[in-house]
Parts: structure tokens; sequence; C-alpha cells
């Protein structure tokens, strides 16, 4: 559940992102000769690099635990 809400999340992100930039290409066309990069390159920042740790993974839970969520986190091994 908690990579789907991740998930969902980043889609808004990005199209949130993807808006701001085509906004920003109609407003600096003819204004710039630079431009901006192309979108792809802001769109890499916003996505994750690799795996999470399991500090962020247990991080992530007890944030979850504390705002209501009921769950049990134990230290398994």
């Amino acid at each position: 559940m908690i990579e789907g809400v991740g998930r969902r999340r980043t889609r808004e992100a990005e199209a949130q992102l993807t808006l701001a930039w085509q906004t920003a290409a109609f407003t600096l066309m003819g204004q710039t000769t630079a431009g901006l990069k192309p979108l792809d390159h802001y769109l890499a920042r916003s996505r994750p690099r690799g795996k999470a740790t399991p500090k962020q993974m247990l991080s992530v839970l007890q944030d979850a635990a504390s705002r209501g969520m009921p769950m049990t986190i134990r230290k398994v091994g």
C-alpha cells in the first residue's frame, strides 16, 4: 500500500512539474535564445535514485505509525 502511495505522489509531482515546464516554455519562447533544458532533465531530478536503505524504510513506517496507521514494527533477523 505504501508503495502505491509513493507511485501516486511521484505521478502527481511529475504532472505538476510537466505543467510548470510547459508554462515556462511558452512564456520564454522568443524571450531567450537559451530556453529551457529538455523536460526529461527536470523529471530525472524528481525520481528517487536507487533503493531505499533499511533506515529510510523504517523511518517511513514509523512516520505512518505516528499518523495512526495500525501496524506492529519489529526487527527480523
